[in-house]
């Protein structure tokens, strides 16, 4: 289960000029750069809390990220988990690509996948965002397993996965990655979901306060409280629609 962030833990934070904060709850620092560059392109700012959580055994990564997501006990928070579906090993190694990657590696996948000729994989990424609900967004990129390790940038399985259409390894041109990831698609879509969220507000916002302030100046003060109030109310069942 999730373990509380303890009293030395590191807990990165930047704040959204509206007050809004957002964290991403990872340990990877790869994870956090990307998702910060993609926050940073749809006007939204990121924090991180850095540490990480228990990963359930559940046959897909929507289980395991929404059994995460019930034990953060906050609201504006996402998790990401993501795992590599190889075809010819039945989905193996999935949801428990990240304990695969620590035991046996990249080489070992390589010597499973030793003679086999249909090398074809999936990398799949579900990202969890929990404010008053859960909502998940997903991503993925298809493509093939190598015959060898190629690239030395990147990180996880990038060195042994060459994307359709293309003839380099992840690890190869790790600016593709940047481009067509599944960890990107997932994340791109939370962001979106997100400025879109808040773009909807402060309209709403502006319109209701800007009708607050032509009354008169017995009752502006009591008409803008409820104006705020009530956004407020808005925003936490319209932030939480699944």
């Amino acid at each position: 289960m999730l373990k509380l962030p303890s009293k030395n833990q590191k807990i990165y934070v930047l704040v959204k000029k509206s007050g809004v904060v957002i964290y991403f709850t990872t340990s990877n620092r790869h994870k956090y750069l990307e998702a910060k560059e993609i926050f940073r392109k749809n006007g939204l700012k990121l924090g991180r809390i850095s540490r990480d959580y228990t990963e359930i055994q559940a046959n897909t990564l929507e289980e395991v990220v929404k059994e995460a997501l019930w034990h953060i006990n906050r609201k504006k928070v996402f998790i990401e988990d993501s795992g590599i579906f190889i075809k010819a090993l039945n989905g193996f190694p999935g949801v428990y690509s990240r304990y695969v990657e620590d035991t046996i590696g990249n080489r070992g996948i390589l010597r499973l996948m030793r003679d086999v000729k249909n090398r074809g994989a999936v990398f799949r990424s579900v990202v969890g965002y929990k404010d008053s609900r859960t909502k998940l967004f997903k991503g993925e990129v298809y493509g093939s397993i190598a015959l060898e390790e190629r690239g030395i940038k990147g990180f996880g399985y990038d060195p042994i996965f060459i994307p359709k259409d293309y003839n380099k390894t992840f690890a190869e041109d790790y600016r593709l990655k940047q481009k067509i990831s599944h960890r990107r698609k997932a994340i791109e879509k939370l962001a979106k979901y997100l400025s879109t969220s808040q773009s909807s507000f402060s309209y709403r916002r502006e319109r209701m306060i800007a009708h607050a302030e032509t009354q008169s100046c017995t009752c502006r003060g009591q008409v803008i409280y409820r104006v705020k109030t009530r956004l407020r109310e808005e925003r936490s069942s319209s932030e939480g629609v699944d």
